[in-house]
């Protein structure tokens, strides 16, 4: 019996220590994204924490693809602002800050040049959609805790989404996957360059 223990606590030392190594490489390749509840710019209500839950999701979905070594792991904040948000998310960890605004599209609406000069085109405007329904456009930017460089930072209007809620889950689906990428070449640029 004593002999069995000799054997096996050395053996579970090592795989313990094995174990422990590994996780250290795998936390070494994750990068901790804080997501700030969206600000709403727009002449809508609308749930701002279900958008930031989905977009989130949408994050860790494209963070975590099997052929990428750098893992995203996207973390909820409760701020909006930068300087609140920018405290909450060093508090929980995180390397990145993700800010996203909603705001309604101001398009110029349509216009024509012909004959008689510059003319207004009677029919849907640029920010309307097809039914009269106002689009929305989503800013977001995301920069490094602790440093001024924006290493994301964009705009996108729906495709085809007619209602609003379709409109802002089509938005922060396009923001996620762009910002996977950004951020995924920012952390090897910022390896590259220690």
């Amino acid at each position: 019996m004593l002999r069995a223990l000799r054997v096996c606590i050395p053996v579970l030392l090592l795989s313990c220590l094995c174990f422990a190594q590994t996780s250290d490489s795998s936390d070494s390749n994750t990068i901790r994204v804080g997501v700030a509840n969206l600000l709403n710019r727009t002449t809508r209500s609308f749930n701002a924490g279900l958008y930031r839950s989905q977009l989130v999701r949408f994050l860790n979905d494209f963070g975590d693809q099997k052929k990428e070594p750098i893992v995203i792991e996207a973390i909820a904040l409760n701020a909006t602002s930068r300087k609140n948000a920018s405290s909450e998310a060093a508090s929980k960890g995180c390397q990145y800050l993700l800010l996203t605004t909603v705001r309604d599209f101001s398009g110029l609406g349509s216009v024509g040049v012909g004959d008689g000069g510059i003319t207004a085109i009677p029919g849907v405007s640029i920010g309307t959609t097809a039914t009269g329904d106002r689009r929305i456009i989503v800013e977001f930017e995301a920069a490094r805790i602790g440093r001024l460089n924006v290493v994301s930072q964009g705009s996108f209007q729906p495709t085809n989404s007619p209602r609003a809620d379709e409109q802002i889950t089509e938005l922060v689906q396009m923001e996620a996957m762009r910002v996977a990428h950004d951020l995924r070449k920012d952390q090897v640029d910022w390896r590259k360059g220690e």
